[in-house]
């Protein structure tokens, strides 16, 4: 059900986030980047009242897909929805002339996956009728001799590589049908494999070297397209680490929930964890930390993540000597070097 994919999803988009998060905010310290003064910044009750009903379609996809309803009969009350909030304001009406141009931009925006997704559908349907799929995962199987870890590793390349220069439905639908047999083969769950390699699928749009998503995002910027896409798998390390947590320490996932202290203590080293990925790839604190401390701070980082007490013992002190070091020992080197 959706709620059931919902709640899977939950943990781990939080800690993807949480490391794009950190990383940009300390990429934002090394910078001397600061925000903009609070008085400049509109009032959060003013957007709500003035925009606040715009969120109402959101909202309705949201009620109908938990309870129960196709994603396309949602979509469909989404848009009507939209198309009648669209005339609470004058200057958001929609007459004639631009609901035409609505619908032929969103048809055309819909075109690239739909075909996408058509030409997936056959080759999945081919792979099916063949039984390439299931080969293909006995294959893994026999180069990995069934080790976990390994196969984890083989799956993620051939999700990205299945994925690379596709929508992200349709790279999703083609990993999950050739890469996804071979790790239930070995007893994992099936949803918690198939968020494997829906990671990795999305992911494959920042991976060079057919990363579309940071290309495009070059484009918009007006930035070098190589330094874009090697800069947007450093914000995304932790997306490239998370799915293995999953796999490994399933209880992460809210539907997998055995015993709450045990998941409530595997999220929280997760995202330290994921904290110190960040500095480990960024490498500042609140000064430059020093190619060691990176190193320490990438090791207690996934020390963290990784499940087990003694891992998150060794991860928490490591993480904690590297922040330790450089708050309080290196400023004293600063101040009196100054």
């Amino acid at each position: 059900s959706y709620l059931k994919v919902l709640s899977a999803a939950v943990v781990p988009a939080i800690l993807f986030f949480w490391g794009i998060w950190c990383s940009l905010s300390l990429e934002a310290a090394k910078l001397g980047l600061v925000g903009l003064p609070r008085n400049t910044l509109p009032r959060v009750k003013d957007v709500v009242f003035k925009s606040g009903y715009k969120a109402i379609p959101l909202a309705v996809i949201v009620y109908f897909l938990v309870k129960g309803y196709n994603p396309l009969y949602a979509g469909c009350w989404g848009i009507i929805f939209a198309v009648l909030l669209s005339f609470v304001k004058k200057e958001d009406r929609l007459d004639f002339k631009s609901m035409i141009e609505t619908l032929e931009e969103g048809s055309k925006s819909a075109l690239s996956v739909a075909i996408a997704c058509i030409i997936v559908g056959i080759v999945i349907g081919m792979m099916g009728a063949t039984g390439i799929a299931l080969k293909v995962g006995d294959v893994i199987l026999s180069f990995t001799k069934g080790n976990l870890l390994m196969t984890l590793i083989a799956t993620m390349g051939l999700s990205m590589v299945l994925g690379m220069g596709m929508p992200t439905t349709a790279s999703y639908v083609m990993a999950s049908a050739v890469a996804a047999p071979a790790l239930i083969l070995l007893g994992c769950r099936p949803l918690d494999v198939h968020f494997f390699v829906f990671f990795y699928a999305v992911l494959s749009s920042v991976t060079p070297p057919v990363c579309v998503g940071a290309y495009t995002a070059a484009g918009i910027a007006g930035a070098d397209p190589n330094k874009t896409a090697f800069t947007s798998i450093k914000l995304a390390l932790s997306g490239f680490i998370v799915p293995f947590v999953f796999v490994y320490a399933p209880e992460i996932m809210l539907t997998n929930v055995e015993s709450w202290p045990t998941t409530i203590f595997a999220i929280l080293t997760a995202i330290v964890g994921v904290y110190g990925l960040a500095i480990a790839t960024e490498g500042f604190i609140v000064h430059k930390v020093p190619f060691w401390g990176r190193f320490l701070a990438f090791a207690g980082a996934i020390l963290l993540i990784v499940p087990g007490i003694y891992g998150d013992v060794g991860g928490f002190a490591l993480l904690s000597f590297v922040i330790f070091y450089n708050v309080k020992i290196q400023k004293k080197g600063s101040q009196s070097l100054a």
